[in-house]
């Protein structure tokens, strides 16, 4: 099985990183891009934040 990662840097503000955790809770997921995964062949993902404040 192919593994990819993609990592992104957030702005040290936590008010946007909470906005941005509740915005890609795989529960808020439009189906259109779910379903895009899914036809890419994309059988299963995860997302791992670090805690705020962390390095």
């Amino acid at each position: 099985m192919k593994k990819f990662c993609l990592a992104l840097d957030l702005k040290d503000d936590p008010e946007l990183i909470r906005q941005y955790e509740i915005y890609h809770k795989s529960e808020n997921a439009w189906p259109e891009v779910t379903q895009s995964m899914l036809d890419s062949g994309v059988t299963a993902w995860r997302s791992i934040a670090p805690a705020i404040g962390s390095s």
